[in-house]
């Protein structure tokens, strides 16, 4: 996973699309309850401070920053480009579901057209007819961005569709600040952009392309383009956690 600057003139941002572009702001002393808070943080994703990129991304004046994940090999391992492996739904869902009371609020409409069999295995799913696998995809989207409570009898077959599945995400310890004339852009393969807090100066931009979550403290400034609507139908996009 890269950042990179989409600018025609590259000459004018050198470097604008580095993750550590930015300045380290972290003082000399934190605060206990912040402390706790960045553990707590971290550690929904099976992760620690020391994990995350202990840098800010601060996009410029004009510069357009393309986050992307471009190669499968990201790993743990990489500081700051994270691959997630869940082990059942329940991990896709904390990391980047909706809770079960704001999924309440959706209208389910995964109601399985037929019996779904008994799946005791993965290869005994990739066996099922493609109407009986649509069926129980569409069951797994409800547990994840819906209610699970609705569909947590199907839990024992869903589990299944998280074989070899990974999840990539950009981890930041630090802040965001996407200055006037600037675009962050979040493409498709990335998931999670996780920050402290994300600052949007006027005439700047997020941008996201796929569906990510954006996991931060604080996020103020230019937002418009996370809908309400869109809110509402994907919890996962653009979605802000305290």
């Amino acid at each position: 996973m890269e950042a990179k600057d989409c600018n025609e003139n590259e000459g004018k941002r050198e470097n604008s699309g580095k993750l550590d572009s930015g300045p380290n702001r972290e003082p000399e002393g934190k605060r206990e309850d912040e402390v706790k808070r960045e553990l707590s943080r971290a550690a929904v994703y099976g992760l620690t401070p020391d994990d995350l990129l202990d840098h800010s991304l601060v996009i410029p004046p004009g510069a357009h920053v393309l986050l992307q994940n471009e190669t499968s090999k990201a790993s743990k391992s990489e500081r700051g480009f994270v691959r997630l492996q869940p082990k059942t739904l329940d991990d896709v869902k904390r990391w980047i579901g909706a809770p079960d009371e704001l999924g309440a609020k959706r209208l389910c409409c995964c109601h399985p057209s037929g019996e779904i069999p008994d799946v005791g295995s993965v290869s005994d799913f990739r066996n099922l007819h493609p109407s009986v696998r649509r069926s129980v995809n569409d069951l797994a989207k409800e547990y994840v961005h819906g209610d699970s409570r609705r569909v947590s009898a199907y839990k024992p077959i869903l589990d299944h569709l998280v074989d070899r599945a990974y999840i990539h995400g950009v981890f930041l310890r630090q802040d965001i600040d996407i200055h006037k004339g600037s675009v962050l852009e979040i493409g498709k393969t990335v998931k999670i952009l996780f920050a402290r807090h994300i600052r949007i100066f006027v005439g700047g931009q997020l941008k996201i392309s796929g569906d990510a979550k954006i996991d931060c403290v604080s996020i103020n400034g230019n937002v418009s383009n996370l809908s309400i609507s869109t809110l509402l139908e994907k919890p996962i996009i653009g979605r802000v956690l305290n």
